[in-house]
């Protein structure tokens, strides 16, 4: 076993949506899914579509990390949910 990160809005967008790969990976092998997320205090910001952040060196750097299980879940139901969690963690 490997672990495997995926970026659910993919490598072009649009920010804050979910592409359907990490949601069915995550159905398929039974396994939880994990929601993450950071904020710095002093950082760069890129201007493409996603805003990439980078953090400044020695700037104070939170993470926020959450494993959540789709057990059950329809796909849709799957990808409300996980929408719901990212969201509630990247603009709440």
């Amino acid at each position: 076993g490997e672990e495997v990160l995926i970026t659910p809005d993919g490598p072009k967008g649009p920010r804050h949506s979910m592409s359907v790969g990490a949601v069915g990976i995550a159905l398929k092998s039974k396994l939880p899914i994990f929601v993450m997320n950071f904020t710095a205090q002093n950082y760069w910001q890129l201007g493409s579509w996603d805003r990439f952040v980078i953090p400044k060196p020695f700037t104070k750097v939170d993470f926020y990390m959450q494993s959540l299980s789709l057990e059950g879940l329809t796909h849709e139901e799957a990808k409300a949910y996980l929408l719901e969690k990212m969201l509630a963690h990247t603009i709440g």
